[in-house]
């Protein structure tokens, strides 16, 4: 059974980066589910989102949000990071990796750029 916790203030910060790039005023109808969502319990590279039913959906496609948002560190690139949506709600944010090593926590909002 998937446990859910709230948002980590890294958490909060990495979603609100990545949706600042979205275009169209679409991140900030998305941007307004972040204080009514909670995350997977432990989860790092994929982890599930659920928003509060009562919240109002955001006007886009299932799938993931537009852009593309590389993660580095002072050796490179190491990664890039996804949000998806299902039902105009959040539903996941991935971290895809490009190190032998799998992350242990989300990166600092400072190690993403976008392309």
């Amino acid at each position: 059974m998937t446990t859910f916790e709230p948002l980590s203030v890294n958490d909060l910060a990495v979603l609100r980066a990545l949706l600042v790039q979205v275009p169209g005023g679409l991140g900030d109808e998305v941007a307004a589910q972040l204080p009514h969502t909670q995350r997977e319990s432990g989860a790092v590279t994929m982890v599930e989102l659920a928003v509060d039913s009562s919240v109002p959906r955001a006007h886009v496609a299932d799938g993931p949000l537009p852009g593309r948002a590389l993660v580095e560190d002072s050796t490179g690139l190491i990664g890039e990071l996804m949000v998806w949506m299902k039902s105009g709600h959040l539903s996941t944010l991935e971290y895809a990796w490009y190190t032998d090593d799998v992350p242990t926590a989300l990166p600092s909002p400072v190690q993403i750029r976008f392309a």
